[in-house]
């Protein structure tokens, strides 16, 4: 192992360790299906200025999980019931699996967040209300947030 690396494993052992130490356990998340979604979809979707309703905090400081619900409809198929989560968005996004990208049928990148250049398009529909956006789905591309 190079030296560089050995830094960085020596560098997160320690940040897990204090952590270990202070909390007694480490939190870890794995986020599901959901989107993401611009003041102008929410709007398309919702109603204008709609507001979307704060059920409980992320562990990303701002962000939460919303009352609100939507369905995804791709070339081949649908997901319902698929979470928001808030705040909205200066763009749309979805993030699914690559088992939902198939259901979909569409060919899924993975990407970073916010990364939504080049991705596929995709329909959402809420309240009778359907949306189709030019780009945003993605598969989320692993990775660990600050400790």
């Amino acid at each position: 192992m190079s030296e560089q690396v050995e830094k960085i494993v020596d560098l997160v052992y320690k940040k897990i360790a204090a952590k270990l130490k202070s909390l007694g356990y480490i939190e870890i998340e794995a986020s599901g299906r959901h989107v993401h979604l611009s003041r102008q979809v929410v709007d398309e979707l919702f109603g204008k200025a709609y507001v979307l309703t704060h059920i409980k905090p992320l562990s990303q400081p701002g962000q939460f999980v919303c009352a609100e619900r939507v369905t995804l409809i791709g070339p081949k198929g649908q997901l319902s019931n698929v979470v928001v989560l808030g705040p909205e968005r200066e763009q749309s996004q979805i993030e699914v699996s690559k088992t939902d990208a198939k259901i979909l049928g569409v060919d899924a990148p993975i990407k970073e967040s916010g990364k939504i250049q080049g991705t596929p398009a995709i329909k959402i529909s809420a309240n009778g209300n359907t949306v189709h956006l030019n780009q945003g789905l993605l598969i989320a591309q692993r990775h660990i947030r600050d400790l």
